[in-house]
């Protein structure tokens, strides 16, 4: 069973109107940091990988193919989960983003079970920006001169904890963005950041009371939809490579560069650490899209479709971002 937005409703519904600046926000207490029991484990990378890595980063044919060989990767280690939810996700991502990437959301979730209310497990399907242009050796995601810094498209799949985001057929926004509050900081952690931050910014009437969110509807999965657009405050992540360089960040393209150190003392070859083109962990502001949605009430799939960027290159992306979720299925395993 789908539950569907009227067909009849307008294209464009601004329940509040535009969003107002930042200032007048008020951070969610859901930016406190979550118990470090659901941290990612630490990875560490040997020479010869680094070195695999700078060399796929720094001869431009091999970009788009080293992040392939990585995305196929993710995808094979994840599909055994992804296809026992029963249903599995697909989508067109933005020209020049990497393939679709599968990720198990399941143990970044945990602490959500609470108050009685069982926690979700599912899998995340998400693309980023590719190689960039302006800064060879590094994903346009790093790079602030791209519009596509920071910015995500995805959709979380999952089969467990359905009742929490809906009160019969009404969404609890609350709950929903909930999910992507985890995924962010657990992806931030995995970035080295010492205090990985990720807040809603609600918007406020004169009197400083949450104001319902601005949505639009859109087609997504064959169906018409209210997307919500919501504004997150976080930080960047881009890394500080004073920590050394583990997969996640060597797969963001901040790879090591080669250098000999003086022969006077050594011979040898050390990997070095390039300048980031961007500051680390600084704070950012992503406006985002997130369309929740049910699959299959009876089986208890639901998914949650989301896409972001940062406040200031929002509009610059909104389109492709939105046609990318508009490009969304989700179906049922053997039928894709």
């Amino acid at each position: 069973m789908r539950i569907e937005s009227s067909a009849n409703r307008s294209s464009v519904n601004h329940v509040s109107g535009d969003l107002p600046a930042p200032e007048n926000r008020v951070e969610s207490k859901s930016a406190i940091d979550p118990p470090a029991a659901s941290e990612p484990p630490e990875v560490k990378t040997t020479f010869g990988q680094r070195m695999l890595s700078w060399v796929a980063w720094n001869v431009p044919r091999l970009h788009a193919l080293y992040a392939r060989l990585a995305v196929k990767a993710l995808n094979d280690q994840f599909r055994e989960e992804a296809e026992a939810i029963g249903y599995v996700a697909s989508f067109e991502p933005p020209p020049g983003w990497i393939p679709g990437t599968r990720q198990s959301m399941t143990g970044f979730w945990q602490d959500m079970a609470q108050d009685g209310k069982e926690a979700p497990e599912g899998v995340n399907l998400y693309s980023l920006g590719g190689p960039s242009a302006s800064e060879p050796g590094f994903m346009a995601r790093v790079d602030p001169e791209s519009p596509d810094y920071q910015a995500w498209v995805g959709v979380y799949v999952c089969n467990k904890g359905g009742s929490r985001f809906w009160n019969r057929d009404q969404v609890d926004l609350n709950q929903v963005v909930e999910l992507a509050l985890h995924d962010q900081r657990a992806w931030l952690r995995g970035f080295g950041d010492p205090e990985p931050k990720a807040g809603m910014l609600w918007s406020t009437d004169e009197s400083g009371k949450p104001l319902p969110a601005s949505t639009e509807i859109m087609t997504v999965d064959g169906a018409q939809r209210t997307a919500y657009i919501l504004d997150i405050e976080s930080h960047s992540d881009v890394f500080d490579p004073e920590g050394g360089i583990n997969p996640f960040q060597s797969f963001m393209g901040h790879t090591g560069r080669i250098r000999s150190t003086s022969a006077a003392v050594d011979s040898s070859v050390s990997v070095v650490p390039p300048a980031a083109p961007a500051p680390p962990y600084e704070p950012v502001i992503l406006r985002a899209y997130y369309v929740p949605f049910w699959v299959d009430r009876e089986q208890g799939v639901y998914a949650v479709a989301y896409a972001c960027g940062t406040i200031e290159r929002f509009d610059a992306i909104k389109d492709k971002l939105r046609r990318s979720l508009e490009s969304m299925h989700v179906e049922p395993v053997g039928t894709e």
